[in-house]
């Protein structure tokens, strides 16, 4: 026993006189305490099921390893190829059965005539604009070697017009290491599961307009007055980066339902589209990815949408049979 106090006082002192160091490292240096950055991957937690609850209906959503939402009951490992959702809640389609959601249904689609069968994987989530679908195309799905990548943009107008940069605002890229932040990575270390539990207890809320408020937007001249450069230049680098890896990329416009808007949504809605859809056109017409102009191919009402810019099952049925005839074409070309 002596001994143990002995070296339980030498850890205690040693302890002390680091932190006597580490607080006064900055009198002697440039090295300011608590300034250390680190990236955020925009991801649900890695190897969770999240079961939420909206309008009375439970939905389940299964994470695998890499943070990618999949399908558990139609993966396999033998499947020789691989498609990847990118984008916000518009390609996440939450509130969609498990299953039948936008991923699972085209890989279904494909499945059916393809002598080649494919893991269909999602790494949609609300909020998201083309400058998180950069990182995380470069930090988790690339090196996954996908065979296949839908892209479909939004809040990107949302954003550049609140805040004029994708670095600003409250989705910018880095976190500061404070003591709000050293809390919550405690908590995803100790306690994530208990977390997830709790959180997925609350009923989820689709919000009042699609596309991440756009539509919320009080001034029009701040739409007009609205850079899109940035856009541009981060959405055809997510285009080009896949083409130098060898990814074919499918490009979808944005859509609203124009059923849910009142008429000046309506006026804002058209105005957004028209300007992103015509850049998203552009640019994928000049990067060679196939695009699908959902924008016009979707019908703008309640019967395909279930608020302002999200698609029912009716919608992603739609739209899985526009993306799976496109790749069955490529497939039975190859």
């Amino acid at each position: 026993m002596k001994y143990l106090k002995i070296i339980l006082f030498n850890l205690t002192v040693l302890f002390i006189l680091i932190l006597i160091v580490e607080k006064s490292i900055p009198y002697f240096t440039d090295i300011d305490i608590g300034s250390r950055r680190y990236l955020i991957i925009q991801e649900y937690q890695p190897n969770s099921k999240l079961g939420y609850m909206f309008n009375d209906t439970i939905y389940n959503k299964t994470i695998d390893e890499n943070g990618f939402t999949i399908d558990p009951d139609h993966f396999s490992d033998t499947y020789s190829k691989t498609i990847f959702f990118l984008g916000s809640s518009n390609v996440e389609t939450l509130y969609i059965e498990e299953g039948k959601r936008l991923a699972d249904l085209t890989a279904k689609k494909i499945n059916l005539f393809s002598e080649h069968k494919f893991n269909a994987f999602n790494i949609g989530k609300s909020g998201l604009n083309s400058s998180h679908v950069l990182i995380n195309l470069i930090s988790n799905v690339i090196p996954r070697k996908p065979d296949y990548v839908f892209l479909m943009p939004s809040n990107d107008f949302t954003y550049l017009t609140n805040y004029g940069s994708f670095s600003n605002g409250p989705k910018k890229h880095f976190t500061e290491l404070n003591f709000y932040n050293t809390l919550k990575n405690l908590k995803d270390l100790f306690i994530p599961n208990l977390y997830i539990l709790l959180k997925s207890s609350f009923e989820f809320q689709v919000p009042d307009f699609a596309v991440d408020n756009d539509l919320k937007i009080n001034s029009f001249d701040n739409l007009k007055d609205t850079d899109l450069k940035e856009f541009e230049n981060y959405f055809r680098s997510i285009i080009r980066l896949c083409s130098i890896f060898d990814i074919e990329v499918i490009v979808g416009t944005q859509f609203y339902n124009l059923e849910a808007l009142e008429t000046d949504g309506v006026v804002k809605a058209n105005f957004i589209n028209k300007k992103i859809n015509s850049l998203v056109k552009k640019i994928s017409e000049e990067e060679s990815s196939i695009l699908l102009n959902l924008d016009s191919l979707v019908p703008k009402n309640y019967k395909y949408m279930y608020d302002g810019g999200h698609l029912n099952n009716l919608g992603v049925d739609l739209v899985s049979d526009l993306i799976s005839e496109e790749i069955l074409k490529i497939e039975q070309n190859d």
